[in-house]
């Protein structure tokens, strides 16, 4: 990777997205060992960091789930804290007997990161062609195509996620005061952007088309 001396904010993006990719690479790669590390001492199941919506009940609040968050006064402020939120967590026991579990949760959570790596990589490609003055490549309709229904595919399978039951955590009985909502993999802007990326593939795909035509004429 050889930088260019005609520097400009493109290239900038275009070095920022490929270090984006190497640091997903490496945050695949690290996690991955640290499981397999534990599960070569501790013979249990280990998902890390499980995202999720969790509503905490104030034990003191008759209103358990219709309270809209807790207030802490401090001096001459008052606090709200919202009851629900969005948390992690960890997960432990018996790995033969939570197989379903772990290969679901760790299929997701392999998906997200490989859709993040693709995003980055097909944000460099573009950011690419941009920064070399070729902004009109036919293969910029594509990335933004492929970008869009990346990113929609999983908003889509969020919205799955949040409605059906997922294994292991629809099946316990937490504490009363504790309730776990849904599993919260992919941010809720994914469906929006992607349709917008899909709708700038097809504004790139019009622009590369006129563009070809204009230079035909010329």
């Amino acid at each position: 990777m050889k930088f260019k001396k005609d520097w400009s904010l493109a290239y900038f993006l275009y070095y920022m997205s490929l270090l984006g990719c190497i640091g997903i690479v490496w945050t695949f790669i690290n996690l991955i060992s640290i499981q397999f590390i534990v599960l070569d001492h501790i013979p249990t199941i280990t998902l890390a960091q499980v995202p999720v919506s969790v509503v905490i009940q104030d034990r003191e609040s008759p209103n358990t789930w219709e309270s809209s968050g807790n207030i802490i006064s401090v001096e001459d402020l008052d606090f709200r804290f919202t009851s629900r939120s969005k948390s992690f967590v960890w997960i432990m026991g018996n790995a033969r007997e939570h197989l379903g579990a772990t290969l679901f949760f760790n299929g997701i959570w392999f998906l997200e990161k490989l859709t993040l790596f693709l995003l980055f990589f097909f944000g460099s490609r573009i950011l690419k062609n941009v920064a070399e003055k070729d902004p009109f490549n036919s293969s910029n309709s594509r990335y933004f195509f492929t970008s869009g229904f990346l990113m929609a595919g999983c908003g889509i399978l969020d919205i799955i996620l949040k409605i059906i039951p997922v294994p292991l955590l629809d099946t316990l009985e937490f504490p009363p005061h504790v309730r776990i909502l849904n599993v919260d993999f992919f941010e809720d802007y994914f469906l929006i952007a992607g349709i917008l990326l899909i709708v700038f593939g097809y504004v790139f795909k019009e622009g590369t088309r006129i563009h070809e035509e204009q230079k035909l004429t010329v």
